[in-house]
């Protein structure tokens, strides 16, 4: 048994570590105030929210802590936009939940590897039929970041336009490749 004035050992259940940790995932970054509110030191918070992060990665199977966090605040958000969504009276605020939900869920969807959303962009090639040009993330990011890029990129774009073939502006230069 605790002596007066101390804070509880860790081992009381441990119930306390779940509602601490969605607390953390809301919001709640201070350490002290979560010692506070639960009536344990600050120590012993900190090394049962790690070991909880850890045990939330190792489900997902995702082995990172970040990731874990970032779901588990996304999935509060959804219970509290649907709590929200429930509780009002106006069907403004009831439509504004359902589309932060909506949304939410999107997200969780895509934290969990899900694809939520693919775009394609449509050119016309040289013979004038469409070409089709996925949007892959980076590089595509990479060529509208690097002017350099981007500039021969939009000078390929204008050449498929006017029905140019895309050939190089100048001779390849000539490559020795040794005694014949």
């Amino acid at each position: 048994m605790a002596a007066k004035g101390t804070k509880k050992s860790a081992d009381d259940g441990g119930e306390w570590v779940a509602l601490a940790w969605s607390a953390w995932c809301a919001g709640e970054r201070s350490l002290a105030a979560l010692s506070r509110q639960f009536n344990k030191a600050p120590a012993t918070v900190k090394t049962n929210l790690q070991k909880y992060s850890r045990q939330r990665a190792a489900e997902m199977q995702d082995g990172t802590d970040p990731t874990a966090e970032y779901v588990d605040g996304l999935e509060y958000d959804l219970r509290e936009a649907l709590r929200l969504y429930r509780a009002a009276t106006q069907e403004s605020t009831q439509v504004g939940c359902l589309k932060h939900a909506a949304m939410l869920r999107e997200k969780l969807a895509a934290a969990r590897g899900v694809v939520t959303e693919r775009k394609a962009h449509e050119l016309t090639g040289a013979a004038g039929g469409p070409v089709q040009v996925e949007n892959s993330g980076p590089s595509v990011l990479a060529i509208v970041a690097d002017p350099e890029a981007s500039a021969l990129a939009s000078a390929l774009v204008a050449r498929l336009s006017e029905g140019t073939p895309l050939e190089p502006d100048h001779e390849p230069e000539a490559v020795d490749e040794g005694p014949a």
